[in-house]
Formats: C-alpha cells, structure tokens, sequence
C-alpha cells in the first residue's frame, strides 16, 4: 500500500484528529479570556441590585441623603478641595440606599474621579470616598482604585 492510498482510507480519522486539535485551540483560547471576571462583576451588581431592592424603604434618610448630596454637588462646582471625595461618598449612599439610579449617577462619578485624578489626591479621605464608590459602582472600580492610588503596597 501506498502512502496516497493509506491517507484515503485513512481520511476519516485525520479528520477527527484535525477538528480534535481545532478545538482543543479553541478552548485554550477562550480560557485565556476574562469572561470569568465579567461574570462575578455582572453578578455581584445584580446580587447587590437585589438587596437594594430587597431592603425596607428607609425614608428617614432620604431627605438628609438629598441635602449631602446637593452640598457636596454645589461644592463640587465650586471646585473646592475634597470636593469630589464628598460627592463620591454622598452619590454612593445615595445608590446603596435605592434612592438615586446607579446610571443617573455614573456620569458624577465619572466627573469626580476626573477630578480626583486632577487633584492628585492622595488623602485619607479621597483613598476613603473611593473605596466606598468602588464597592457602589463596580463597573469603575478600577478608575476610582487608580485614582486614589489605592493599589496594595507590598
């Protein structure tokens, strides 16, 4: 038998072995993606969307919460210093207590770490106001981490 003759009949079985490997690569890539993180963020928001909502309403704290967050706005626009931690710390109370929409308050976060970075700050109180933020906006957590310089010192 020839090797022509031995590769036809044997054209099955290279063909398995050939969508064998094709796949294998396959796998190897996808495993290399981060889907795995994505999906803990995706479902630690939605279990803490849950909680939110699963939680009495407490409007005690609404009208104190809406005066913090209006002065630490109307500081912000003055651009006073610490401003932007306030306003961070206010808008992530208002979101863990249901009564402000984590997408009407995404862009003031975006313009407070902004202007964190801007200040370069470096104080207790930003390095607090980030945490804090990072826990109530996940999908920034690495903007308000990076902003604060909140990276672990080893």
């Amino acid at each position: 038998m020839r090797i022509p003759e031995g590769l036809l009949r044997a054209r099955s079985q290279i063909v398995f072995l050939v969508a064998l490997v094709v796949s294998m690569l396959a796998i190897v890539q996808l495993e290399t993606l981060d889907l795995d993180a994505r999906s803990r963020a995706r479902a630690a928001a939605e279990m803490r969307a849950e909680a939110i909502a699963g939680r009495p309403p407490q409007p005690e704290l609404e009208e104190p919460l809406r005066a913090a967050a209006a002065r630490a706005e109307a500081a912000f626009a003055r651009s006073e210093p610490g401003s932007a931690a306030a306003l961070l710390m206010a808008l992530s109370a208002s979101v863990e207590a249901g009564f402000v929409r984590r997408e009407d308050a995404a862009p003031r976060v975006e313009a407070a770490v902004a202007a964190l970075r801007k200040e370069n700050a470096e104080t207790p109180q930003a390095a607090a106001a980030s945490a804090m933020a990072a826990v109530a906006f996940p999908e920034h957590a690495s903007k308000l981490i990076g902003a604060a310089n909140l990276r672990a010192e080893r």
